[in-house]
């Protein structure tokens, strides 16, 4: 994963996630987040289009099928982005303190 060094985080981490895990939109539409989560989400959907697809084929009900498919990437995100924060947060901390970590 590239290294999370940016110049200012503030603009990223001034607004909270709603609940803890949902996703921010303010957070996702910059570019450079989605460098960083861009390998991560095309994983993600590689692997979410071969689950939809067993759902398609009727192993689980049609009303859980659903569910699950509308709320799988909304929770992948918001984890995904809480990961994000946290790696923000602790990279701010180091460049106030002054320590580098490799």
């Amino acid at each position: 994963m590239p290294a999370l060094v940016p110049i200012s985080t503030e603009h990223r981490l001034d607004r909270p996630q709603r609940l803890g895990f949902l996703p921010t939109l303010a957070f996702w539409r910059r570019r450079d987040v989605w460098k960083i989560a861009g390998p991560w989400a095309a994983t993600f959907v590689g692997l979410w289009t071969v689950l939809l697809d067993l759902f398609m084929l009727g192993f689980v009900p049609a009303w859980a099928s659903a569910l699950l498919a509308g709320a799988g990437p909304v929770l992948f995100v918001g984890l995904l982005e809480r990961y994000l924060r946290a790696r923000l947060e602790r990279r701010k901390i180091l460049a106030q303190t002054g320590t580098r970590r490799v």
